[in-house]
């Protein structure tokens, strides 16, 4: 193999850090990445640090967003300051002046925020939630069971013909 094959297989390239400063970027793997007023469709890297920017998925070990957006984070260790997120997956998460769709979140420092859903061990701070683990356990099973009595109302209305 030559060297020029060598340096364009895709599994041979990958960057130890990469900044973006402004614009968009479709898929970006690094060891580290750092935007600032710019965007990405797809993030994994080890670290992830967005400044007044976006991404659609972020998946990193660290991960910490400020002023920004992202429509799914997961990560080990999540820190996010007055941002949206419209998913959360984390071990740990640390968030100030932030709203959340759904969390799933081990221990949750929260301060000033909200979350739709949120589902998590230990949580510290002050969060406002529709539905929190019990809420959320019990809206299942409450729609479970609505189901469940429609398909047999359902069941003995045909059985009945």
């Amino acid at each position: 193999m030559d060297q020029e094959e060598t340096i364009t297989k895709e599994e041979d390239i990958r960057p130890e850090v990469i900044h973006l400063d402004g614009g968009a970027i479709q898929t970006v793997e690094a060891d580290q990445v750092n935007i600032h007023q710019g965007g990405a469709n797809r993030i994994i890297a080890s670290g992830v640090d967005i400044n007044q920017g976006g991404a659609i998925s972020i998946s990193g070990e660290v991960v910490g967003m400020n002023r920004s957006g992202a429509l799914a984070v997961q990560g080990q260790t999540i820190s996010l300051n007055e941002s949206n997120t419209g998913a959360l997956i984390s071990d740990t998460a640390t968030v100030e002046n932030t709203g959340i769709g759904i969390a799933v979140v081990q221990n949750a420092e929260i301060q000033n925020s909200t979350a739709f859903i949120l589902l998590s061990r230990q949580v510290n701070g002050d969060v406002e939630t529709v539905l929190d683990t019990r809420g959320t356990l019990l809206a299942g099973l409450t729609a479970g069971m609505t189901v469940g009595l429609l398909f047999l109302v359902g069941k003995m209305i045909k059985g009945n013909r």
